[in-house]
């Protein structure tokens, strides 16, 4: 499969990630998108790369929880919802700082 056709403009998809997310599928990890983007824009987003069914589930933080990745409350609420969370993302506060901020395993991208 050729990688680059999956990058959509304005929304890098990292040629990485789909062997990646594979082998944490196989592996049994349950994976989840958790993101600032509008509930229509990350639907679209997911479905023209291809990669929904990795996910059990998909937060649109504005349109499913009316909060956005900034505020620490947001991940203590994910924190309430799955007690055990490796955080991957690419925004060095919103993705890295505030989660390891308050103690979850984070990396940034």
């Amino acid at each position: 499969m050729d990688l680059s056709a999956l990058m959509l403009p304005g929304s890098p998809f990292f040629k990485e990630a789909l062997p990646v997310l594979t082998c944490l599928q196989r592996y049994g990890v349950r994976m989840l998108i958790f993101s600032n983007a509008t509930r229509p824009f990350i639907d679209a987003e997911i479905k023209r790369i291809g990669i929904e069914d990795f996910f059990e589930a998909i937060i649109s933080l504005p349109d499913d929880w009316g909060i956005v990745k900034a505020e620490p409350s947001t991940y203590t609420r994910l924190m309430n919802v799955h007690s055990e969370i490796t955080y991957i993302g690419d925004h060095n506060h919103n993705d890295y700082e505030v989660p390891r901020s308050l103690g979850i395993a984070a990396f940034h991208v």
